[in-house]
């Protein structure tokens, strides 16, 4: 069973991808209900891990992967939420990198 955090986090990520693009509003709106239940969730977790293996200077996605616990497919989706928000940018074809803020 997930919280009633992680069911509206989902619901906000699959318009997202429905969408196409997420507004920083939009990104914001999810990261702050991520944290208001104080728990934190597989994919609340996988974001976790993802986030601190990524620079503002090119890494390897499969450094990436390699670096993580996460499975590919894990990684793979928290970065597709990241760029869709435009927090992340590829960086030739299996790089990618932080956006400076």
């Amino acid at each position: 069973m997930i919280s009633e955090s992680a069911q509206r986090l989902k619901v906000m990520i699959e318009k997202a991808i429905d969408d196409g693009i997420i507004t920083p509003e939009e990104y914001d709106q999810i990261l702050e209900i991520a944290g208001e239940d104080n728990i934190i969730d597989v994919h609340e977790k996988a974001h976790e891990i993802v986030l601190s293996a990524l620079s503002t200077h090119a890494v390897d996605i499969d450094e990436i992967i390699r670096s993580t616990t996460l499975s590919a497919r894990e990684v793979r989706i928290v970065l597709l939420e990241l760029e869709l928000a435009g927090h992340i940018s590829h960086d030739g074809a299996q790089c990618v990198r932080l956006n400076p803020k």
